[in-house]
């Protein structure tokens, strides 16, 4: 039943966040979608992945393309939002055997949700804490 419970908070903030997003920051999307550039090229991907946080900052560039549509753009930032708070909790759980506090692994996504709604942050910073959580998630098992 506690899975249940896991579930459905993450399945309400998804939903919050989309809804937030997708209606009452659309245009926020755009703004950040018009300054953004993603090629298809090899050199493209070289460049960029070849300093510090360029994959990160190479899949920030690959998602935000997609916020030339607002609904997909706000689907786009809840589903990555929800991964950050699932991470975080499998995390947690993983150091601590039992998560008392569901809630508390919402602080993250929510410090982000934060920080998205600035115009000039861009979706680098989500992209890079998700492979971080990756990696741990990976070093925990």
């Amino acid at each position: 039943m506690k899975q249940y419970i896991n579930q459905i908070f993450s399945l309400i903030f998804g939903i919050t966040v989309f809804l937030f997003f997708a209606f009452f920051y659309q245009y926020h999307l755009f703004y950040q979608e018009q300054y953004q550039l993603f090629l298809y090229t090899h050199d493209y991907f070289t460049q960029t992945t070849q300093h510090i946080g360029g994959l990160a900052s190479y899949l920030g560039s690959f998602l935000t393309q997609f916020y030339y549509y607002p609904k997909l753009g706000a689907f786009i930032i809840a589903i990555l939002l929800v991964i950050i708070q699932e991470l975080v909790l499998f995390v947690s759980s993983m150091m601590k055997r039992q998560s008392y506090w569901t809630l508390l692994t919402f602080i993250p996504s929510i410090i982000y949700w934060y920080f998205l709604c600035d115009e000039n942050t861009m979706l680098a910073g989500v992209a890079g804490l998700i492979i971080v959580l990756l990696a741990a998630s990976l070093y925990m098992i």
